[in-house]
């Protein structure tokens, strides 16, 4: 199941496994969000690369509202 398709939804345990290189889609809170699935126990597939390069990366909304 995808992170996007599990929100929403609680696991007891959530096995999260990420690609071999860091990927910009990868995200501080796409991470957060995965995470916060896992009731009891979250297991992460990746390397510390990978998962300090997510931390950094923040997600950047568009909504086309202009502030002058």
């Amino acid at each position: 199941m995808t992170v996007h398709k599990a929100q929403g939804s609680e696991f007891d345990t959530v096995e999260l496994v990420l690609p071999d290189e860091p990927n910009p889609l990868l995200t501080r809170e796409w991470l957060y969000t995965a995470a916060s699935r896992a009731r009891t126990q979250l297991r992460i597939h990746a390397s510390r690369e990978v998962i300090a390069a997510a931390l950094q990366q923040h997600t950047r909304r568009i909504n086309g509202l202009r502030f002058d």
